[in-house]
C-alpha cells in the first residue's frame, strides 16, 4: 500500500481526519497560533489532559482525544526553535516528523494531518520548515506504509505555494 499524500488549504481545526498534530512547547502547554488555535477549537477538556501529562522532552510526541475537534485524536510534539541555520534545527525538525510518523503507526493510526510545524513561535522560516517535511515524509512513508493519508495543511495560498515547489 502506497501513502496518499494530499496538501490542502484550510484550517487543520475543522479537517474532519482521524489524526491532527499539534506542535508545542516542552510544558505541552503552548506553541503559537496553531496550538492556539488547537486548544481553542479542542475545548478545556484538551487543555485539562495536557497540563495532567506533564512536561516532554524535544521530539517527544504524545497523543490525546480530539474532544471538540472534527480530528478523533492529536498527537502533540515538542518542537525545536529556530535559532540561526547552523545549530542543526533542520534535522532537529526532521527527526520530530520521524518520531511522529512512527509514534502514528504504533498507534495504529491511518490519517494524520500536518500543518506547518515550527514557523510561528518557534521561528522557522516557512520555505525551510516545508523543505524539512516534505523531505522526512518521503523518506519515511516508504518505510511506514501503514499511514494511508497524509494530509499537509497550508493555511494560505503562500505556503500552498511552497508546498507546491517540494511536492
Amino acid at each position: 500500500m502506497n501513502t496518499l499524500v494530499k496538501i490542502i488549504i484550510g484550517d487543520i481545526t475543522k479537517l474532519k481526519v482521524e489524526c491532527i498534530v499539534n506542535g508545542t512547547d516542552l510544558k505541552l502547554t503552548e506553541g503559537g497560533s496553531v496550538h492556539d488555535a488547537i486548544l481553542k477549537a479542542a475545548g478545556p477538556k484538551l487543555k485539562k489532559a495536557l497540563e495532567e501529562m506533564g512536561t516532554a522532552k524535544y521530539g517527544e510526541t504524545k497523543i490525546t482525544d480530539g474532544y471538540n475537534l472534527p480530528a478523533h485524536k492529536i498527537i502533540h510534539t515538542v518542537l525545536p526553535s529556530w535559532i540561526n541555520g547552523e545549530s542543526h534545527e533542520e534535522e532537529d525538525l526532521a527527526a520530530c516528523y520521524k518520531n511522529i510518523l512512527e509514534f502514528a503507526v504504533e498507534n495504529k493510526i491511518k490519517e494524520l494531518a500536518f500543518p506547518v510545524l515550527g514557523t510561528g513561535k518557534f521561528r522557522f522560516p516557512k520555505d525551510i520548515s516545508v523543505k524539512v517535511a516534505m523531505q522526512a515524509i518521503r523518506k519515511l512513508t516508504k518505510r511506514l506504509e501503514a499511514i494511508s493519508e497524509i494530509h499537509l495543511i497550508a493555511f494560505d495560498q503562500d505556503t500552498f505555494d511552497i508546498f507546491k515547489k517540494y511536492f
